[in-house]
This record gives C-alpha cells, sequence and structure tokens, in this order.
C-alpha cells in the first residue's frame, strides 16, 4: 500500500519525550509511506503503519516494522528493526526512533550508524539537531568490522568516548572523553598508556637517529652550518627545508596526538596554548640544539624538575621556618628555567646532551687520565 500525506506548515514540539521541533515546510511537500497496512485516526490525526513500513521526505528515508506519525506534534515514532538513510549517505540502524516529521532531527536509543566515508558509531542514546548527530557512550571506527566472508571481526583500532559529535558538513567528528583501542586492548589504564607512549617513542627515536645519520640528515646538517656553501657542494636549500618541515611536523603531529589521546582523553584548544609551545622550545634549548639524545634528555629534565621542586622545596622551607605554597614553588620553577635558558645559550648552546658527552669522556679515562 502506497500513500501519500501534505506536510503541515509548522510543527509544535510535544512535552514528553522531549524532541527537537519540526522545520517549517511548505504546502507542496509531501511524506510517503509504503506498507503492508495503514491506518488514519482522523481525530486525533495520528497515522498507524505497520508491516515492512517505508517512510520517506526530502531525500530522507525511514524503514520499520511499525511506524506512529503525529500530524498534530510533528512527530514520528518507529519500532523494529528500524533503519534511517540521510541524504549525505549515512546509514542509522536502531530499536526505537523518535523523529520529527522532517526525518532530520530526533532520538534514538541502542544504535549504530554507519557513516558514509565508512566509519562506524555505535552508542547507547543518540540526536541529531540540524544535521548535527550527537551520539552518548560510543565507540567510533573506521576499520572495517568483518572479514572478506562477511563474518564478525575487531577492529584494527577504535576511539571509545563520553561523547562523539558527527558534523557532515564540516565532515569532522570530535570526541569527549574519548579513549584509544588497540586490536581490542583498552589503553585506559596508566601502564597501557605508558606502554603505547615508550612503544612509539622508541620507534619513532631509532627511525629519526637513522634518518639523521642518512643522506638527508646530511643534508640538513650542511644547511644548518653554512646555507650558502652547501648549495655550492650541491645540496638543495628548498628540498633539504621542505623534508626537515615535513619530519619535523610529521613528529609532532603524532606527539599531540599521543597527548590528546592517551593523556587528556580529549582534544581541546587549551590543551595546546603558547605555554605548551614554550615548553617544547625549553626542552630543546635545554637538552641541546641539533641532538636528538639533547631533545630526550631536555624533555626527561622539564618533567622532572617540577615534580622534584614540589616535593624538595616545602621540607627545605620549613628547616628555615619558611612555609613554601604552590603558588611560590611555580615561581622557582620560572626563576630556574630562565636562568638555566641563559646558562645553555649563553655558555654551552649544545645543552645537557654535550655535558653528557663530556661526562661520558671523563669516566672513559677516569681514574688514569694519562
Amino acid at each position: 500500500m502506497l500513500l501519500t500525506f501534505p506536510a503541515e506548515i509548522a510543527a509544535q514540539p510535544v512535552a514528553t519525550p522531549p524532541a527537537p521541533a519540526s522545520a517549517p515546510a511548505t504546502e507542496t511537500e509531501v511524506v510517503t509511506f509504503s506498507a503492508d497496512s495503514v491506518t488514519y485516526d482522523s481525530d486525533a490525526d495520528v497515522v498507524t503503519a505497520s508491516g515492512a513500513v517505508r517512510m520517506s521526505r526530502d531525500g530522507d528515508y525511514l524503514a520499520a516494522d511499525q511506524v506512529i506519525w503525529d500530524r498534530k506534534s510533528g512527530q514520528v515514532y518507529a519500532k523494529g528493526s528500524v533503519v534511517l538513510l540521510t541524504p549525505e549517505g549515512d546509514k542509522l540502524v536502531g530499536d526505537t526512533v523518535q523523529l520529527t516529521d522532517t526525518l532530520r532531527d530526533g532520538t534514538v536509543d541502542n544504535l549504530l550508524v554507519v557513516l558514509e566515508g565508512g566509519g562506524r558509531i555505535a552508542a547507547s542514546h543518540g540526536s541529531r539537531v540540524n544535521g548535527i548527530s550527537t551520539f552518548t557512550n560510543a565507540i567510533y571506527s573506521p576499520c572495517p568490522v568483518t572479514n572478506d566472508s562477511g563474518c564478525p571481526k575487531r577492529p584494527s583500532w577504535s576511539i571509545t568516548a563520553a561523547r562523539v559529535i558527527d558534523d557532515p558538513k564540516t565532515q569532522r567528528v570530535r570526541f569527549q572523553g574519548g579513549r584509544l583501542q588497540l586490536f581490542g586492548i583498552d589503553l585506559s589504564s596508566p601502564t597501557a598508556i605508558y606502554v603505547v607512549a615508550l612503544g612509539f617513542t622508541l620507534v619513532l627515536g631509532l627511525a629519526t637517529k637513522n634518518l639523521v645519520r642518512g643522506h638527508v640528515g646530511r643534508q640538513w646538517m650542511a644547511i644548518r652550518d653554512m646555507d650558502i656553501a652547501a648549495e655550492i657542494i650541491g645540496v638543495r636549500p628548498m628540498y633539504a627545508k621542505l623534508t626537515a618541515f615535513a619530519v619535523s611536523s610529521f613528529l609532532i603531529g603524532v606527539a599531540g596526538a599521543m597527548w590528546a589521546f592517551l593523556y587528556l582523553g580529549s582534544w581541546e584548544p587549551a590543551a595546546f596554548s603558547i605555554d605548551r609551545s614554550f615548553q617544547l622550545m625549553f626542552m630543546v634549548i635545554i637538552g641541546g640544539l641539533g641532538s636528538i639524545l639533547g631533545s630526550v634528555l631536555g624533555a626527561i629534565f622539564i618533567v622532572l624538575l617540577p615534580i622534584f621542586l614540589n616535593q624538595a622545596l616545602p621540607p627545605l622551607g620549613e628547616l628555615v621556618g619558611w612555609k613554601i605554597s604552590t603558588a611560590t614553588v611555580s615561581h622557582f620553577e620560572s626563576m630556574i628555567f630562565g636562568a638555566l635558558i641563559v646558562f645553555f645559550l649563553v655558555v654551552e648552546p649544545h645543552g645537557l646532551a654535550r655535558l653528557w658527552s663530556i661526562a661520558k669522556e671523563k669516566l672513559r679515562l677516569w681514574p688514569f687520565p694519562h
């Protein structure tokens, strides 16, 4: 059975349960029903369709076992094997769905969303307002969830989050309280986070060290020391500078992603303030310019020094009758960092890496320097 009904000029929201109000429609717009049986209550102005229900309007498509359309309130209630297709190509599967009669805004429980780009989102609750979908207690993965034979399989990686916000217009998916999963291993525990971060650090560190020792690394060092002389001997300055920029951007991009997903659990602009940029620069200056080992030593120093000061300064202050507050410790940190930066820039530009090299040489000859 196929029926068409004229749409309301303006829909009204209902009180319980709440749902977004329907957008105004023109008299020429129609909603098409295809079902085994359709009944219409003229007094309540309610249309009930049962059995293989198919409902479409302006590119949005709804399929369910039963659909109840309250034309006075502009609400559509779908039950049983609900499938909703959007004009963008996204597919939503759920148990029960409440929509406006535009089939664009509404809420759904226990749903699965197959995005047009190939990703999948499963959530306990979801809602859509003005084309923007919000999912609660969700898991997202862009990886295939079935093998070649069609059997289910665990995705290679996925992200669990308290909220997932999908905006098709900007083609961006935002996560709040997100946690990364690799091959089914939850990375929410501190031990798992540490192991993953250590693995990335070792792999990328070794790869970068080999790259610096190779042909590309020698070009970088030649351009760094004297670009005119490097160009005379055949080094292409543009190629060397672009490769250095690309590699460094890739490494800092990986570090930023790990910082957001493994440490913070969310991605907010406040986490990447100018203070964070200065902290990274201080790591390089204190550790040693132009040295991979120096960057590692600088990072260790920058992270451990505040911890040491927080633990050591208050007891030392109590010995002389001075109660040192947390704010005072923070001021000491800034003073020490500033003094060290001036020292390393003026006295030892190669930083901790050079001091470590000198110490190793001294220990190699000790106790017989001659």
